[in-house]
């Protein structure tokens, strides 16, 4: 999982790609070949088994990492920008629609002066350097609001 994070004038943009590495998928062909390979050279149940359950982990993993969600956010002084994982589309808030920003441990809320809390789980960024980057851009973009 590879977080992508630029900073461009009091901007902060992270997106992250969920897609596998061609060494991910290398890795996971090595050990489905190599397993299979001692099933066939070691005769016997214990063997069978053990293959079997080396080669089911190594497709679970290979699925669930294709089908992680990306983390996109982009936090500037005009806007702040997210992919909501329960509508599946970008959602664009204004500063001047927001009414408080508060934190969690890893997540960020985002409340409107319409009464609608927005929540976006920073657990996917993978660094820590990266959501206390993200939660002080926004603690300065609350002292603008409130400012």
């Amino acid at each position: 999982m590879q977080v992508h994070l630029s900073k461009q004038q009091n901007s902060i943009s992270t997106s992250n790609k969920g897609n596998l590495s061609s060494a991910s998928i290398l890795s996971g062909i090595a050990i489905i070949t190599a397993t299979l390979t001692a099933m066939a050279l070691i005769p016997g149940y214990s063997s069978f088994i053990t293959g079997t359950l080396v080669i089911g982990v190594t497709v679970r993993y290979l699925i669930t990492a294709t089908n992680k969600k990306p983390l996109l956010l982009e936090i500037t002084d005009d806007k702040i920008t997210y992919l909501s994982e329960e509508k599946n589309e970008l959602i664009t808030i204004l500063p001047e629609e927001i009414s408080n920003i508060t934190h969690k441990f890893c997540e960020l809320q985002i409340h409107t002066k319409d009464d609608k809390v927005h929540n976006i789980n920073l657990l996917n960024t993978g660094s820590e350097q990266t959501r206390w980057e993200i939660k002080e851009h926004t603690r300065m973009l609350i002292e603008k609001i409130q400012g």
